[in-house]
């Protein structure tokens, strides 16, 4: 599946300016992601290189937290994910 990241604040000025465009894979209470720099077209698989300028995150979820409601899908296939903090 894809996602698309737009950050209104960043550290990094890299990140802003424009969506980042990438794919993402849910597999029990592991979420992986991988996302291409701004501009460029969504990776095509879940990894990353040096010198690559996609980024590859991979989160565990905190079996002592109690899950939350699942997130839904909106219009056009977009998962919409709230951060925990």
């Amino acid at each position: 599946m894809q996602v698309v990241l737009i950050y209104r604040t960043s550290a990094n000025p890299l990140f802003l300016g424009g969506p980042r465009l990438g794919v993402f894979q849910v597999e029990a209470d592991t979420f992986k992601w991988c996302i291409g720099a701004v501009g460029h077209s969504a990776p095509k698989e879940l990894n990353t290189y040096p010198g690559s300028e996609s980024v590859l995150s991979i989160y565990q979820r905190d079996p002592a937290r109690p899950a939350g409601p699942t997130p839904s899908v909106a219009g056009g296939g977009q998962i919409h994910f709230a951060p925990l903090w």
